[in-house]
């Protein structure tokens, strides 16, 4: 809530200065204010990555790259799993049918093996 009265404010700021100064002066002086603020934020980021990095804590981007390669992870885990579901689906249909085979053998097997009663 903070942020949006410091917004505000300097909006008024720049409306009035463009009523005092002309509209193209203040532009232009805000476009200077913006690039140099965000060339400023860039070296303190890399000043701070590099406190970071000292210390031997991870910055901002190390963790988001650390985020995106465990999403990665998570997707592979994920396939890894349904294949491996199917797998085991798979082989516990071939070894129902390899004991149901098994199974009808025995069984005519057994019936050869019988005496006639005729």
């Amino acid at each position: 809530m903070a942020r949006r009265g410091v917004e505000s404010a300097l909006v008024g700021a720049f409306q009035e200065l463009s009523r005092i100064f002309g509209e193209s002066r203040v532009v232009s002086a805000a476009g200077h204010l913006a690039q140099g603020a965000a060339q400023t934020r860039d070296v303190v980021d890399s000043n701070v990555a590099a406190v970071l990095g000292l210390a031997g804590l991870p910055s901002r981007r190390d963790v988001q790259a650390l985020r995106r390669q465990l999403d990665v992870m998570q997707v592979t885990l994920a396939n890894l799993s349904r294949k491996l579901d199917r797998v085991i689906e798979e082989q516990a249909a071939s070894d129902s049918s390899d004991s149901a085979a098994k199974h009808t053998r025995k069984r005519a097997t057994h019936r050869r093996g019988r005496p006639s009663h005729d």
